[in-house]
Parts: C-alpha cells; sequence; structure tokens
C-alpha cells in the first residue's frame, strides 16, 4: 500500500497543478465578465435571499434548507483542515489565492445553483432530482449523456471514498481526541450512530438537522475566531502584509514550516479553497435542485452565499488565527494545528530559565497582558506558595482582586536582561482582600 503513496501524490500535483488550476480559475473569471461581477453588486441582495425568499414554488426543502445541506459538507471539515493543510504547505500567502478562488467561485456557484433548478425533474417516486448529471443531459442534449453517467459515477466514488467521507471523519476524531481525550474507536461508534439516524430519513431529515446545526455551528466558531483576533488586534495589519507578500514572494522555511514557493502558495490555496466551498466540484447544486422555488436565479444568488460564508468568513478568520498565533510554523498539521492555535490565546513564548530561578517569561508586545492573565491564573508557581489569593474567597472576590494584583506585577519583575539572566527578585506586599 505504501508504494502506491508515490504514484498518487504525483497525479494529485498534476492534477491540482496549471491544468485544473485554469479550469477552475478560468471558468470561474469567464463567468464573472459575463455576469458583469455579480458576486460583488448582487451580494446584499443574495444575503438579504437566504432568510426571505418566498418558497412558493416545486421543491423538497426550502432554500434555506438547502443552503444549509450545502454547507454542513463544508463548514467544519473545509475550514479546520482545509486552511491549516493549506498553509502548513504552501504557507500564508496560500490564504490569499483561497480568497482569489472564492472570489470567482461565487460566480461558478451561481451558475451551479441556477441550472440545478433550471434543468431539475421529478423522479418516479415523486422526488425532486437535479444535479450537474441532469443539467449535462437536459441542458446540452442526449448526447452528452455518457459525460452525465461518468459525472454520477465519479461523484459516488468521491462521496464514498474521498472527500465526502474520509477528510469528515478523520477531522471530527482528531479533534475530539486532541481536545478531550475520547479515544477514536468511541467518536467512531457514536459517529456512527448519529450519521445513520440522520441519513436513514432521507433528505427531509438531513435538512432539518442541518437547518439547526450549521448556523449555531458557524455563529459559534466566528465568535470564537473573533475572540482570538481581537486579543492580537494590533499584529493584524502585520499578519495580512505577511499574507499578500507570501502570495507573490514565497515564504521561507521557519521552525516546523519547511517553507514553499508561489506555485506552492497557489496550488494549495486554490485546491484548498475548492475543497472548503466546493465551487465548480459539482455537490452543492444536487442539494439546491430540492429547493422550493420557481426561479433558478434567486436560488443561485443564495447558492452563491455558501462560497461567501465558507471561505471569505470563516476560512479567512481560520487563516488570520493560525497567522497570528504562529501555529503554521508549528510541527502540528490538520486539525491538530487548528486545535494549537485555538490553545495559544496569547502571543507570548516560554524558555527555561538559568538555574535558581523559575520559569522565565519572555514578553513581545503586550508584557502587561500578559502579566495580568498570569494573575488571573494565580500568578507563577513560586508566587502562587507565598502571595496566592486566599481559598476563602469566592471566584469572584479573587477575579475582584486583578486591578490590586496589576500594581504588583509590573513588566520589569519577569522581563529578561539581554545577557539572558531575569531581575533579581523584588518581594511584594500581600494581596489584600479588596472591598465589595
Amino acid at each position: 500500500m505504501e508504494s502506491l503513496i508515490p504514484a498518487l501524490n504525483a497525479i494529485d500535483s498534476f492534477m491540482w497543478g496549471p491544468p485544473l488550476i485554469s479550469l477552475l480559475v478560468g471558468t470561474g473569471i469567464f463567468l464573472t465578465i459575463r455576469l458583469h461581477m455579480l458576486q460583488v453588486f448582487r451580494l446584499p441582495k443574495a444575503l438579504k435571499l437566504i432568510f426571505s425568499a418566498k418558497n412558493n414554488g416545486e421543491g423538497d426543502v426550502s432554500s434555506f434548507k438547502a443552503l444549509c445541506v450545502a454547507l454542513a459538507a463544508t463548514v467544519g471539515t473545509g475550514n479546520i483542515v482545509g486552511v491549516a493543510t493549506a498553509v502548513k504547505v504552501g504557507g500564508p500567502g496560500a490564504i490569499f489565492w483561497m480568497w482569489m478562488a472564492a472570489f470567482f467561485g461565487m460566480a461558478t456557484k451561481y451558475a451551479e445553483g441556477l441550472l440545478a433548478v433550471k434543468y431539475r425533474s421529478v423522479d418516479e417516486k415523486g422526488e425532486i432530482a437535479g444535479g450537474p448529471m441532469f443539467y449535462i443531459r437536459n441542458g446540452m442534449g442526449e448526447k452528452y449523456k455518457p459525460l452525465a453517467t461518468f459525472f454520477a459515477i465519479a461523484a459516488i466514488l468521491v462521496a464514498y471514498l474521498g472527500i465526502g467521507t474520509f477528510p469528515q471523519v478523520n477531522a471530527i476524531v482528531d479533534s475530539v481526541e486532541l481536545s478531550f481525550g475520547i479515544s477514536k474507536m468511541a467518536t467512531d461508534i457514536i459517529l456512527t450512530i448519529l450519521i445513520a439516524a440522520i441519513t436513514l430519513g432521507g433528505l427531509q431529515s438531513i435538512a432539518k438537522v442541518s437547518s439547526k446545526v450549521i448556523p449555531f455551528m458557524a455563529v459559534l466558531y466566528i465568535v470564537i475566531c473573533l475572540g482570538l483576533i481581537i486579543m492580537n488586534l494590533d499584529a493584524i495589519p502585520a499578519a495580512v502584509s505577511l499574507i499578500l507578500e507570501s502570495a507573490f514572494t514565497g515564504t521561507a522555511a521557519a521552525g516546523g514550516f519547511a517553507g514553499s514557493t508561489i506555485m506552492m502558495a497557489m496550488q494549495n490555496g486554490i485546491a484548498r479553497g475548492v475543497f472548503s466551498n466546493e465551487s465548480g466540484l459539482g455537490s452543492a447544486p444536487i442539494a439546491a435542485a430540492a429547493a422550493k422555488t420557481k426561479y433558478p436565479a434567486e436560488q443561485g444568488l443564495i447558492s452563491m452565499t455558501g462560497t461567501f460564508i465558507d471561505t471569505i468568513i470563516i476560512c479567512t478568520m481560520t487563516g488570520l488565527a493560525l497567522v497570528l498565533t504562529g501555529a503554521w510554523q508549528g510541527d502540528a498539521a490538520g486539525a491538530a494545528m487548528t486545535n494549537a492555535a485555538f490553545h495559544q490565546r496569547l502571543r507570548c513564548h516560554r524558555q527555561p530559565a538559568p538555574d535558581g530561578f523559575p520559569r522565565a517569561l519572555r514578553l513581545h508586545d503586550n508584557p502587561r497582558l500578559e502579566l495580568l492573565w498570569r494573575a488571573r491564573l494565580h500568578l507563577p508557581d513560586r508566587y502562587q506558595r507565598r502571595h496566592a489569593l486566599p481559598d476563602h474567597l469566592h471566584p469572584a472576590d479573587r477575579f475582584r482582586c486583578l486591578p490590586e494584583a496589576r500594581s504588583h506585577l509590573d513588566p520589569g519583575r519577569y522581563r529578561q536582561w539581554p545577557h539572558g539572566h531575569p531581575e533579581p527578585y523584588r518581594p511584594h506586599r500581600t494581596l489584600r482582600r479588596s472591598r465589595s
């Protein structure tokens, strides 16, 4: 099995090289020109239609539920694994190329949603069926039926053996094991039971669950990312500058990062961008075809917002979190890298201190913020034993002691001298309980 890995890597590098990049991005550029920058001028209307669509046409689910079903395959896995893999291999510049793939992919996604509704049909069970295989056959003619059949077979194989299952399951079990210590086998069993309970109910069951889980999951993820970004707000200009520069100059090796070229950044950014938002992949139109609407253009606009939400918003926040925390330079990859980024709540680096001294803290941009955080954690080990807050205090009282602790934690107390020895210990006053 291991002997096949080099061959598979060679095929992957060729397919995600100039041929596929030219087709995907080229199609998006062509549609952007023909649609007169629709993804820019019609985006406000598209976002409004997510919640205001009338849903008065033929179909099985509402337009909002159809969008949630499409996003269910991208929000989460694509944002966690896709972005981390792109940045790990292609450097921060890959984020820029993900933006480019998403911008032009919005036009592609609009066309996919429109065609899915326009050329959908009703199967023998009376349910709506649509997608690329239907608009290839019904739109281009019966002579293209072999192409439609090939797409249907390829889509099934990809769903069972490719990006439809393996990356999602791998990302879930890795994240759960890293965060909660639950074994992979236990996670697999629980996941199998939950997925079976949802999917065996058909499209209605999938849409019902997705319409409740996906908005909550997306909002929660955005809030967490915003919190991390706000904590590193002063470093955002430098992070954006690094992303733009790396997109056109490559990135030198640093830490656990092996370095990348412009082509590597472009290749991984576009490839993972497509994996994240599925623009041009052909899976999202299958869900869009089931929407209750009689206006194909309306569903096309709603489908277009999926790429905007998934990549322009969520993937951007993940990428900024990786760059701001420096997790992309570590040894972790995939879900482990994103998990490491969210665990690095402050931009600080700890290193061993000289003999006879406790852990030294090397401070950078915001030493007082770091010191206050350490005070919130009841001070370092040495000071915790001598001057820790009294155990009988209520947690709320402990938090009110922080303003008083601030005066005893000046940056110079832990700052290292150039020659590497910390400043001599100066005893500070015992903390008094603050008045309520």
